[in-house]
């Protein structure tokens, strides 16, 4: 709560000083691409990063952000594997992009875990688990991403990249062990079998994407203002859109069922 408070008051002031070119760099929305040929992924934009897998030119993607290594452009890229969210990079050259897509401007702060923690292929916690970590180990970290921070860590003696959870800096509720910039970001959940992001904050609009019960989505506070009551503005499977509040809630819950009942009689 003391999080939540302290964010929601920064927002304002964020929303005074950004420009809207200053918003745009923060890339909230990816494209859609269109492979030209099999996909070889890994963990990170260079061959020092852990491989993962070949998938095949029919694989539907999500372009997020572009970044070189080893002399060419990789690609941060976010699809399914295996019924949950991945994301991983391969080379911009098996792909056209429907759209701009930003190179990445990540932090580098060298930081230790005050927890252990299971790092996740996507800032979800229904993604595949890429490695777990004790309390006390260096990883680098790169951002946030609502409750999520995108971290470089080495496993099994390979570098690699993936999502942890921010409580793994946390010293107690709220209260990191060391300086991290300031998060504006949280995270909602879906709470509908399959909830809906839609294109535009109505009933009747586009569905960009379909989210499991208990996906996690990114909720930024500076992107809701304006909005109509009951309406988020969310970023899920690479995409950004709005989530109606009987599909998405800042909480978690055992089932849809119950989670039904709270947010009818919370609102």
């Amino acid at each position: 709560m003391k999080k939540r408070l302290a964010a929601a008051a920064l927002a304002l002031v964020l929303l005074l000083s950004l420009s809207p070119a200053a918003l745009a760099d923060l890339n909230l929305a990816g494209v859609r691409a269109i492979p030209n040929q099999k996909l070889s992924f890994r963990t990170g934009p260079n061959t020092a990063y852990g491989e993962l897998y070949t998938l095949p030119q029919s694989t539907p993607i999500v372009a997020l952000e572009l970044e070189n290594g080893n002399g060419v452009t990789w690609v941060l890229v976010e699809f399914e594997y295996g019924g949950s969210r991945v994301r991983a990079y391969t080379g911009l050259k098996r792909m056209s992009l429907s759209g701009y897509v930003p190179y990445a401007n990540h932090y580098a702060l060298s930081r230790r875990l005050v927890s252990s923690a299971e790092v996740y292929a996507a800032p979800d916690m229904l993604a595949t688990v890429r490695a777990s970590l004790s309390a006390g180990t260096s990883v680098t970290f790169l951002g946030f991403e609502g409750a999520y921070c995108f971290i470089e860590y080495r496993y099994g003696g390979e570098l690699n990249r993936g999502y942890i959870r921010e409580e793994a800096f946390w010293v107690d509720q709220g209260e990191f062990a060391e300086y991290f910039p300031d998060n504006y970001g949280d995270t909602y959940y879906a709470i509908s079998s399959y909830s809906p992001l839609y294109a535009k904050p109505d009933l009747n609009s586009t569905v960009l994407a379909w989210a499991p019960f208990d996906a996690s989505a990114s909720y930024f506070y500076y992107a809701q203002d304006g909005l109509p009551r009951g309406w988020y503005s969310l970023y899920y499977g690479g995409m950004h859109g709005y989530g109606y509040y009987m599909d998405f809630c800042d909480l978690r819950f055992p089932d849809p069922d119950t989670a039904h009942e709270f947010v009818q009689y919370d609102w």
